[in-house]
């Protein structure tokens, strides 16, 4: 049965690039296996910010949530209404990726976060697109499937369980999925969000011995100390010298910029690894030569979702939360629901580094 449900909805007719604004919707009945989630917090995501640019039309973004099962498809498992879970990126579960628990890579991902379908109406008829990383979660109620449906502990607060869908589980996969040091590694992350604080927190959380952080905003690189780093440098600290040519055995890259892309490699020692998870606008794509890589057999490595296998890594991390070892509280601000302009607009010039909505 079709629900009247509350959104924060893109609209290019508004102008490009415009904010989201909340609207009253109807949300479709449920196909068999989906899933229906009542909201009850969701992250802002940088991924959100061009969101928009995917449909010619109005859309409902938000990709972070977190809330209650209320009701399942036809033939859904009914055993599963009510459970608490976080909301992630989807997966096919069945190309060889997926098979081999690495679902972050499923053959078919880019057309499950990002292939629409027309999941709301307004009040007068118009199709609204829904469906962003299968759950489109700036909504009171989202659509979502069950396998970017993962349960969370009955301890773990809903608004500290959004950010983990994405933000978290990938700057902190990146370090202890993907880009795996030691700690007799060093590491250097560029940009210090939500992604570059849970990277610095999973290096610290491996013992490395030297975990530099570098963001030109001060408090941030205040923040990064609180959360493992040894050393925090703003990007013009590092182009005087602050940090040695080819003295990292690992770089991350949690900007996006081609300022951030090319020191990341430079400062790679020989045979050092750089991992990229940031996305560059659209229209500000990112050139490099190859021989910055040939130039000591460095290694370039893209990196989704930090490689993460949700079902086991997102409940790990709720139990770090839980634990006191990784101070997700520290990055985070709540805002209301109906408050969603003033956290879009927080999130988008850099005054709140991971502004959570409540419902």
């Amino acid at each position: 049965m079709p629900h009247l449900i509350r959104a924060a909805v893109t609209d290019p007719s508004r102008g490009v690039g415009s904010d989201p604004i909340l609207e009253d919707l109807v949300l479709r009945a449920l196909k068999p296996g989906e899933i229906l989630v009542e909201m009850k917090a969701t992250g802002i995501c940088h991924t959100d910010f061009f969101a928009g640019s995917l449909s010619p039309g109005p859309m409902v973004p938000g990709h972070e949530g977190a809330g209650v099962i209320s009701a399942v498809g036809p033939d859904g498992d009914k055993t599963r209404i009510g459970q608490r879970v976080a909301l992630t990126f989807d997966s096919c579960g069945e190309c060889p990726r997926c098979l081999d628990d690495d679902p972050a890579y499923c053959h078919s991902a880019l057309e499950l976060q990002f292939g629409l379908d027309k999941s709301f109406k307004r009040s007068g008829g118009d199709d609204v697109s829904g469906g962003f990383f299968k759950q489109s979660s700036f909504a009171t109620f989202a659509i979502a499937s069950d396998r970017n449906t993962i349960p969370i502990d009955d301890a773990l607060p809903f608004e500290l369980a959004a950010p983990l869908g994405c933000g978290v589980q990938t700057g902190y996969g990146a370090i202890t999925n993907e880009l795996r040091p030691t700690h007799e590694d060093n590491l250097l992350v560029f940009g210090l969000g939500a992604v570059g604080l849970s990277a610095i927190s999973a290096a610290a959380s491996l013992g490395l011995k030297d975990i530099i952080a570098v963001d030109p905003i001060a408090e941030r690189r205040a923040l990064a100390l609180e959360f493992g780093a040894q050393k925090a440098f703003s990007p013009e600290e590092v182009k005087d010298g602050a940090v040695a040519p080819k003295s990292m055995a690992f770089t991350l890259d949690c900007a996006g910029v081609e300022a951030t892309f090319h020191d990341s490699i430079h400062l790679l020692a020989p045979r050092g690894t750089m991992g990229v998870v940031a996305v560059p606008p659209p229209d500000k794509p990112i050139s490099f030569s190859p021989l910055t890589l040939l130039d000591g057999g460095r290694k370039l490595v893209g990196i989704v979702e930090g490689g993460s296998e949700p079902n086991s890594f997102i409940p790990d991390l709720g139990r770090r939360i839980l634990g006191g070892t990784l101070p997700l509280e520290k990055m985070m601000k709540r805002y209301a629901f109906e408050d969603f302009a003033t956290a879009w607009d927080d999130a988008k010039h850099g005054r709140t580094i991971k502004p959570v909505l409540i419902f």
